[in-house]
């Protein structure tokens, strides 16, 4: 039968000549449209093969189904259809090729945004008569630096301004825009990391503010020209200029005295900060700017010391996290009236043997069970807690002894919920009676399996999602869990335990990237220390 071959993978240019002759191909084109958007067909083959692939892919026959299924559906006669293949990144360079010179403007715009479109292409795109497609080459950072340079002088500011958003825009375009006439250009040009220092100076003087403001927010920016913003008349300039982590020392000091709030919150985050001004915004009459020089890695040990008694709670918790607190700082804190403040402290694998040893008699249960908890606690704190009223205290200190396998399988299912307890905790226990123990109602026994080497990685996954945060935390703590329940508790809404997972030894470095710019400042730290230099 003429038409189109039922295999894909065996379909040839030439069967799309008799397209339309052959009955039932609109239903066809609705199954690949299906094939191409649903998921399970689509699992082993979520991602374009790498060169030298191609063979595996052939002979699993997922990646062939779909690059022919996108072929038959970039000969539609259906504009929207043709958009999809144009825009989807499993398109091959022919099909992409072939798409380029559609009558459609929308599918030609779609095909010079797809990151997997040839350079020729985008090349040849770059000069189309239609402004969308350029737009959309100007925006695609596979774009060649010298159609983008062409690109750099269209007659459409929209054009321009995408050349100047590109992530890979070469110097000299970025150069060029920065002189643009239009405002938002020129804007854009400012805030690129790679436009050269001596054209941001020149932009720094440039008449519209949010020019200034974009100099003054990007790191590339020279000190001289910061300098210069900082004293700028326009709030918005000053307060960018305040963040920027490139600003000299001594022009920072002149915002002490900004009576915008937000000013001097940002001169209290940057770490480029003199440390005598934030020992001075460490008075300061809002909490948040006093709570953001707390939390700033290069202030002074011994502001800590005052800090411990602000009367804002949230300060007195970023105290109690801290590293290099002085012992009177942390021991005011094991009296504070606020339990958190006193958990944090807990925690805080940092915190001297002494403190530690206090808070093991702290009469709330969850303080002294993150005591029992922290690698840090001394001998003397376990012997505290080892004689606490609290059995859960008491289990978390003691050890199990060797026991048979199946014997403690039996126990797995004993109605005493203390030698459960023992039986989650045992590394003898096995990995079958640690599955079923961690549907237990009894969020202690589920925190001992989470902690125990010898569960299984399905188990370990399983309690990353629990809903107890101990019980998360010994995941995270756990040196066997797999990383797909770390790559899970590293997007726990709970700050300390992603703060574990940055310190995990065995999260991967693209959790580690991720964890390097959360908005908690000690798991941002630890998550900075533990990814390579450079």
């Amino acid at each position: 039968m003429a038409g189109k071959s039922a295999k894909p993978e065996a379909t040839t240019i030439f069967d799309f000549a008799s397209r339309k002759k052959v009955e039932g191909l609109h239903d066809k084109e609705q199954y690949w449209l299906w094939k191409c958007f649903a998921e399970d067909p689509l699992s082993a083959c979520g991602q374009v093969p790498a060169a030298g692939a191609e063979g595996e892919a052939g002979e699993s026959g997922s990646a062939p189904a779909i690059s022919g299924g996108l072929w038959y559906l970039a000969m539609s006669g259906n504009s929207s259809v043709r958009q999809f293949v144009a825009m989807n990144p499993q398109a091959t360079a022919e099909c992409l090729t072939y798409l380029s010179t559609d009558s459609s403007p929308v599918v030609r715009h779609f095909v010079g945004g797809n990151p997997s479109c040839p350079v020729d292409v985008l090349e040849r795109l770059a000069g189309d008569k239609s402004t969308p497609v350029r737009r959309s080459v100007a925006a695609n950072p596979g774009t060649p630096a010298e159609s983008l340079r062409r690109l750099g002088s269209d007659a459409c500011s929209a054009v321009r301004q995408k050349v100047a958003e590109n992530p890979n825009a070469p110097p000299q375009a970025l150069a060029a825009l920065a002189g643009d006439g239009e405002v938002l250009v020129r804007h854009k040009a400012a805030a690129h990391q790679g436009t050269p220092p001596e054209v941001l100076s020149v932009l720094a003087c440039d008449p519209s503010a949010i020019v200034r403001r974009a100099v003054a927010a990007n790191c590339s920016a020279p000190e001289e020209a910061l300098a210069r913003l900082i004293n700028d008349e326009e709030l918005g300039v000053r307060q960018a200029a305040a963040g920027n982590g490139r600003a000299p020392e001594e022009a920072l000091k002149d915002l002490l005295f900004e009576g915008d709030i937000y000013v001097r919150r940002r001169l209290a985050s940057n770490e480029s900060t003199h440390v005598e001004t934030l020992n001075q915004l460490a008075r300061d009459r809002d909490p948040f700017v006093r709570y953001l020089v707390t939390t700033n890695e290069h202030r002074s040990p011994a502001l800590l010391a005052d800090l411990s008694r602000d009367e804002d709670v949230l300060i007195r918790r970023a105290v109690a996290r801290s590293e290099d607190a002085s012992f009177e700082a942390l021991r005011v804190l094991t009296c504070d009236p606020d339990m958190l403040v006193r958990l944090w402290l807990a925690r805080n694998e940092n915190a001297p043997a002494a403190i530690l040893e206090m808070l093991a008699r702290d009469p709330c249960l969850s303080v002294r069970q993150a005591v029992a908890d922290n690698p840090s606690a001394s001998a003397a704190a376990m012997e505290i807690l080892c004689a606490d009223p609290d059995i859960y205290i008491r289990r978390s200190v003691a050890t199990g002894g060797p026991t048979s396998p199946d014997i403690l399988r039996a126990l797995a299912g004993d109605k005493d919920h203390m030698v459960r307890c023992l039986v989650a905790a045992n590394v003898n226990t096995p990995s079958d009676a640690l599955q079923y123990l961690s549907f237990d109602e009894s969020a202690d026994i589920r925190r001992r399996i989470a902690g125990n080497p010898a569960a299984s990685p399905r188990t370990l996954h399983d309690l990353a999602t629990d809903p107890s945060d101990e019980v998360r935390a010994a995941v995270a703590r756990n040196p066997f869990s797999p990383f797909a329940a770390l790559k899970l508790l590293s997007r726990d809404a709970d700050p300390y335990i992603r703060l574990l997972v940055a310190r995990s030894k065995h999260a991967l470095p693209d959790m580690l990237l991720a964890l390097a710019d959360d908005h908690d400042p000690w798991v941002r730290r630890a998550a900075r220390r533990q990814l390579p230099a450079g």
